[in-house]
């Protein structure tokens, strides 16, 4: 995956992603209007945002992102299973029109994450808390409860709940990519790791692990 990380549009923001080219780009800032019987009528509830490395407009209705419906750039985790790849997928795509919708399936998302990284996919609070005994950084449990991913308030995977954002809605992708990166990509990166190291070396590691454990 790409390391540079990804910086989603959002409203006033100096820079970020553009949402045409994708670059990471400064943000010019206007407000939007129209003419009307030769009289410029300034729209109040309309801003638009220029991306300085491809000159392409986006259109903002108050603070949300109307044009283009969706940011691109934010794929899924290439190691994740091709099913969570294909519902990220189409929750990106109408990420802009419906956050509510594309928030649901993203919860659908992580419930079968759960599933494949060896939980029950049953209880997500229940699997987010074995993740976290098992190494996940707490940070991210709390961030999935306040995003009502889990907890008291959560909404359960597959309901619309029309109070998601659009920015909500992107640090969920946000998230499950940053659980397979490191639930799934960390790990695999070790064991290479560790499996092109000669077979002399890893057995003096063993060696001396059990040397420390007896005392």
């Amino acid at each position: 995956m790409n390391n540079q990380p990804y910086i989603p549009p959002a409203f006033k923001k100096n820079a970020y992603n553009c949402p045409h080219c994708n670059a990471y780009a400064t943000q010019l800032w206007g407000k939007m209007g129209v003419s009307v019987d030769n009289n410029f009528v300034r729209l109040s509830d309309f801003s638009i945002s220029r991306c300085k490395h491809c000159m392409s407009f986006s259109v903002w209705k108050d603070s949300e992102l109307i044009y283009p419906d969706t940011a691109k750039g934010m794929e899924p985790n290439p190691e994740l299973p091709e099913e969570i790849q294909n519902i990220f997928k189409e929750a990106y795509s109408i990420i802009g029109k419906s956050p509510g919708s594309a928030s649901a399936l993203l919860r659908i998302c992580i419930r079968k994450l759960c599933a494949h990284l060896g939980e029950t996919g049953e209880n997500i609070d229940k699997d987010i808390a074995s993740l976290v005994d098992r190494g996940m950084n707490p940070k991210i449990r709390d961030s999935l409860e306040i995003m009502r991913v889990i907890g008291e308030n959560s909404a359960p995977p597959g309901v619309i709940d029309f109070g998601d954002s659009f920015d909500s809605a992107l640090q969920l992708c946000q998230l499950i990519n940053i659980i397979a990166e490191v639930m799934i990509s960390h790990p695999r990166k070790i064991d290479e790791i560790y499996a092109s190291i000669p077979d002399g070396k890893q057995n003096l590691s063993v060696s001396r692990d059990k040397t420390t454990t007896k005392k």
